[in-house]
């Protein structure tokens, strides 16, 4: 774990807010876009494709619709995104949005689910966490083409809750400190 948060932390820019997401063992990046300030990746476990997956993590950033450009309230893009959600299946059905703070940032979580099926291509899982930062606005996004099991939400939503923003440049939202002694899981 540690090892991935450094290639995340390696992954930012030298300086300034950076989007702490260790993905979970045996995911892949499969896709990575930035067009216009929007950047884009996927994560899918090893021999899964962005056309063939079960699961898959997406990570947006949206460059320049940080708090400094006016923000976005991270409860109020969830729902906008559940109402979208909702109109692609009619049957969907979510838990409140739940909204907080990571390391002194406004967020919020959502879990929504497509229950149509177990066959049709239409059924799917999401859990979502959305962080308002100085700079950017982040959502990260675990999809599961299934309704799944107890076990695995406790999984997702520990994965969730590990999803951090720092800023080396602002004390009230510190960066974590790598121990360059320290064994690395890689």
């Amino acid at each position: 774990m540690i090892g991935a948060t450094l290639l995340a932390l390696a992954a930012a820019t030298a300086s300034g807010e950076k989007l702490i997401q260790p993905p979970p063992p045996g995911f892949v990046s499969v896709l990575k876009t930035d067009q216009g300030g929007k950047s884009i990746e996927q994560l899918v476990p090893e021999k899964q494709t962005v056309a063939k997956w079960t699961d898959m993590i997406t990570i947006q950033r949206f460059a320049g619709q940080g708090t400094d450009k006016g923000g976005r309230d991270p409860a109020t893009w969830l729902e906008g995104w559940g109402r979208t959600f909702a109109a692609a299946c009619p049957k969907a059905q979510h838990g409140p949005i739940g909204r907080g703070a990571v390391n002194n940032y406004p967020a919020a979580i959502l879990a929504i689910q497509c229950a149509v099926g177990a066959n049709d291509p239409k059924r799917e899982s999401v859990f979502l966490r959305a962080i308002q930062g100085k700079d950017a606005f982040y959502v990260v996004q675990f999809s599961m083409r299934r309704i799944p099991s107890r076990p695995e939400v406790e999984l997702v939503d520990r994965y969730l809750q590990a999803v951090s923003l720092c800023d080396d440049r602002e004390a009230r939202h510190p960066c974590p400190v790598m121990d360059a002694a320290a064994p690395r899981n890689q």
